[in-house]
């Protein structure tokens, strides 16, 4: 089972919540609750006409599996299936010391997972809606996080 804690909302308007190390991931549960959240967005924005960009599901997890692994491959397969028809952009982070690399690194298709430490997330999630942002707007921002340095490109 998979609880949503924070439903689609500006990185702005919410305060991020402190995530617990637990011994019990359902990965697959967390996947599939995420995607399902997505869907549901895309259905309420086509039902009025909005348009949308391509969705971005942000993965992060020690990649420790512990609960029902035949879930789990196939909420990765939902993933690749997604990513391939380009319908999906997945971003995987791992933010313990202790992460299982080689798994974090196959739940997207891109076989990458970035590593960031757990002080930086909040500032992640900063720099993703901004560059989010920035892409609607017509412009690409391309922003360094230590400097706060930013370089505007106007496509």
């Amino acid at each position: 089972k998979a609880d949503c804690v924070v439903r689609c909302a500006s990185v702005d308007s919410f305060s991020f919540p402190d995530f617990e190390k637990g011994r019990n991931t359902n990965i697959a549960a967390g996947i599939n609750l995420s995607l399902d959240i997505l869907e549901e967005r895309k259905s309420q924005y086509k039902q009025v006409g909005v348009k949308y960009y391509q969705p971005i599901l942000v993965v992060i997890s020690d990649g420790n599996n512990n609960i029902d692994n035949d879930a789990y491959e196939m909420a990765k397969k939902r993933i690749h299936e997604l990513e391939r028809n380009r319908k999906l952009t997945t971003l995987v982070i791992s933010c313990d010391e202790d992460s299982n690399i080689k798994e974090l690194d196959s739940i997207s298709s891109s076989g990458e997972s970035l590593k960031i430490t757990h002080d930086k997330i909040e500032s992640f999630f900063y720099w993703l809606s901004r560059s989010v942002s920035s892409y609607s707007k017509g412009t690409i921002e391309k922003v360094t996080m230590k400097k706060n340095k930013t370089e505007k490109i106007i496509l």
